[in-house]
């Protein structure tokens, strides 16, 4: 469990977060995610950048690709949003 802050919040193009605190059991000790939204000819792109410290660093890369798999389910998510509301409208 985590809490955090918008550093930069600019809709729809851009947000990024900030971790302020978290539980003492998480093996996280910085982290930060940024959100970029470009337009483009056949539709929209979307970059997710997430940097992170560990606080046990033999499980960084354990982390590293959790975090990746997170985001490639949030990024397949967002895809099925976005197909059904062009499918709805």
């Amino acid at each position: 469990m985590w809490e955090g802050r918008y550093v930069v919040y600019d809709p729809p193009r851009r947000s990024a977060v900030q971790m302020v605190r978290a539980s003492r059991l998480s093996p996280v000790r910085r982290l930060a995610g940024t959100w970029v939204v470009r337009t483009e000819d056949d539709g929209s792109y979307v970059e997710m950048i997430v940097q992170f410290e560990s606080r046990l660093p033999f499980v960084t890369e354990l982390l590293s690709r959790r975090i990746k798999k997170v985001l490639e389910r949030s990024l397949i998510q967002l895809e099925l949003a976005m197909d059904m509301h062009e499918r709805d409208s």
